[in-house]
């Protein structure tokens, strides 16, 4: 669980939310222009973010095993920002088991409680 939250911080949280959500999404409601360096850095590393969960959550249920913990639902709200990102879905589209994973954590309530209006 500590390696996910860790992974998270250091490069889901930069790359896959300031990368390409706040660059791509947010500047783009508010009429600013992408920083494309910090973009182009983001599109290279994201499918790594990527491929890294899937192989975390492998045949499980959840992140860090086969109950709930900390480290999905650290994870969780910055996943909800890059599924905002035409990208992004994409990316997540070509994993089936993240899908899955999505899908059982989306229908809780607490994370429809702590989401952002959208």
């Amino acid at each position: 669980m500590n390696q996910i939250v860790s992974i998270a911080d250091a490069y889901i949280y930069p790359h896959l939310v300031w990368g390409l959500y706040i660059e791509l999404v947010s500047k783009a409601a508010k009429g600013e222009p992408a920083d494309e360096s910090r973009v182009a850095l983001a599109r290279a590393k994201s499918p790594v973010c990527i491929d890294v969960l899937a192989e975390f959550l492998g045949d499980s249920l959840w992140l860090a095993g086969n109950h709930i913990t900390l480290a999905d639902l650290y994870v969780a709200p910055m996943l909800d920002y890059f599924l905002l990102v035409p990208e992004g879905q994409e990316m997540f589209s070509a994993k089936t088991n993240l899908r899955k994973w999505w899908d059982r954590m989306n229908v809780r309530e607490s994370i429809q409680l702590t989401r952002r209006a959208r």
